[in-house]
């Protein structure tokens, strides 16, 4: 297993902030871990498929974040992490071990 972190985004759009992060692990089964360079106090993660179709969308805050993504269909799939500055994606593949 390695980490996505975002040397590996996929794109990033808005004001550059503090928001970095890394999702592990990748790929995964059950969950997924985020977490970011600086804790932030309200930002928004969604999971979509690649076609734009959104599975979950999660209002959060802090440094470390897991999702449950055990009932997605393997894949793979987008992570976007939003604040009020700025969006950051990641791509990561869900998978059974």
């Amino acid at each position: 297993m390695f980490s996505s972190n975002y040397t590996n985004m996929v794109s990033t759009q808005g004001t550059p902030g503090n928001t970095r992060f890394s999702l592990s692990p990748n790929p995964a089964s059950d969950y997924i871990r985020i977490t970011l360079e600086q804790p932030v106090a309200k930002a928004t993660v969604s999971i979509m498929g690649l076609s734009g179709k959104q599975y979950l969308s999660r209002n959060v805050s802090g440094s470390q974040i897991e999702i449950p993504i055990a009932e997605l269909a393997d894949g793979t799939y987008l992570c976007s992490l939003r604040t009020a500055h700025q969006t950051q994606t990641v791509k990561f593949v869900k998978t059974k071990f």
